[in-house]
């Protein structure tokens, strides 16, 4: 957080082993000539599948791909239940497809008689075309969670609804349970929408435990990058990098056992399948996208960026001359009175770091020992500007509006599964969404608990089949 969920692979990815780099070459050079994830991850088992594209409102080109049947079912492909798939930040539709057919999601439904869709969303590696921009364009990468609720969700939807004739079921993970929590919330799909399979949901984000997760979010890890005039989050880029290996330094943060450090301790991930997850994820995304995320992460962590970027920023320009003078002489501080830009401040950012954090944690310690905590608990909102005329500008309204989960129709099927090791869903945040849903009819509400699960096992899990996979499929029969 700056991103949560999205460095829970990004870091994972950095640090893993040279032979991985090697399987992800691989793999970029066989995505270059052509090939899909139809080709890719389900021919090679023999499934049918085909490739299509939806295009949104706003002129994103969005990659799907369909297994309309089983292994061995020969009945027509037409007039059985659609489900469709939507993967979490920082990944695509390769997550359902991890691990070996008996195991991964998408094909156990498509042997169940399902007619699977797999979405992927805008910025990832099947989903970078528009119809006027270019993914080199910063204004590609204008966008957060909110487009996904407010264009890409809806078009997905729409087009499986109208291919296949009927409603459909849906599953999400991580992200995936947040835009439709959101589009739900204002009776966006409710009716082209069966049920709802709520994987590791992430509506909240107040009492995340990963270590790691919370260095970020304190570092201001997407802000950085968006001052630094970086609007694609690129996992493999350098800034990146050298951002995270910054955070991987200060004390108390084990980077050893990095998949575990941000997700919590999977219970049953084999080291085939983490293999494989690296040599498919992870996948960009807007960083405008982590900073909205990154917003909802504290009942005060608002107040911390909204005193960052509206109070501080002008301070940290006159602290880092100050320490270029101290260090290294008066030239640097010229190029900074030319420029007076935070980018070029970060474009050197590796020759006086220790010195400009050290000052940056006495500053925020100064001011947030005097900030009487303002909580934001309960609340999910639209992107922050933070700034009320930008906000006026956007919504009509000095404050972004809120989605507010209590408007999801009480009548809608929900399966909602968390783990008590998740460090990103975590039990508490789970309770608190769940509050939100108490008037919810109770026929049409599933809450399932798995006490050693943590977020990555909802969807590599050898066992989850038997766990969570089965259940889901029962639920969605109940409500055929």
């Amino acid at each position: 957080m700056a991103s949560t969920l999205s460095l829970v692979l990004l870091v994972v990815f950095f640090f893993c082993q040279p032979t991985v780099w090697g399987r992800m070459r691989l793999l970029e050079l066989t995505a270059a000539s052509g090939a899909g994830i139809c080709k890719l991850m389900v021919e090679t088992w023999g499934y049918v599948c085909q490739e299509h594209t939806v295009t949104t409102k706003d002129g994103y080109v969005l990659s799907l791909q369909r297994i309309p049947k089983g292994l061995s079912d020969n009945a027509p492909d037409q007039g059985k239940p659609p489900v469709l798939l939507q993967h979490g930040i920082s990944m695509d539709g390769v997550t359902w497809l991890l691990n070996a057919p008996n195991q991964s999601l998408a094909f156990i439904l498509a042997d169940s008689g399902y007619d699977v869709w797999i979405a992927n969303s805008r910025g990832t590696r099947y989903s970078l075309g528009h119809t006027t921009l270019s993914s080199a364009d910063p204004a590609y990468w204008d966008w957060s969670w909110d487009e996904l609720v407010a264009y890409d969700l809806p078009a997905i939807v729409l087009y499986v609804y109208h291919q296949s004739g009927q409603m459909l079921h849906y599953v999400g993970h991580s992200q995936g349970t947040l835009i439709a929590l959101a589009a739900f919330s204002q009776r966006q799909l409710v009716d082209k929408v069966k049920s709802a399979g709520l994987l590791s949901p992430v509506a909240y984000l107040s009492r995340i435990t990963s270590p790691l997760a919370r260095a970020a979010v304190d570092n201001f890890l997407s802000e950085l990058l968006y001052w630094w005039g970086l609007h694609q989050f690129e996992p493999r880029g350098q800034a990146v990098t050298s951002l995270l290996k910054d955070i991987c330094k200060k004390p108390g943060i084990e980077c050893t056992d990095l998949l575990t450090s941000f997700t919590g301790e999977n219970c049953c991930l084999s080291t085939a399948i983490v293999n494989t997850f690296l040599e498919h994820e992870p996948q960009s995304t807007a960083t405008k996208n982590m900073i909205h995320l990154a917003q909802r992460e504290s009942p005060w962590g608002w107040v911390r960026r909204r005193v960052l970027t509206q109070q501080l920023i002008p301070t940290w320009v006159k602290v880092v001359r100050l320490c270029v003078l101290l260090d290294w002489g008066s030239s640097w501080v010229g190029a900074f009175a030319v420029n007076n830009s935070i980018r070029v401040i970060f474009f050197q950012r590796r020759h006086y770091f220790s010195c400009f954090n050290g000052m940056q944690e006495l500053f925020l310690r100064l001011i947030f020992e005097r900030l009487i905590p303002v909580a934001r608990d309960g609340t999910i909102a639209m992107y922050d500007y933070e700034d009320r005329d930008k906000n006026t500008q956007h919504y009509g309204h000095h404050a972004p509006p809120e989605y507010n989960l209590t408007n999801i129709p009480n009548d809608l099927p929900l399966f909602f599964a968390h783990g008590g090791r998740d460090a990103l869903s975590d039990v508490d945040d789970v309770k608190f969404l769940l509050d939100s849903l108490k008037t919810h009819d109770t026929t049409k509400l599933f809450l399932q608990f798995i006490e050693d699960y943590a977020h990555a096992d909802y969807i590599m899990a050898l066992n989850a089949k038997q766990l969570v996979y089965d259940p889901l499929i029962s639920f969605f029969r109940l409500h055929d």
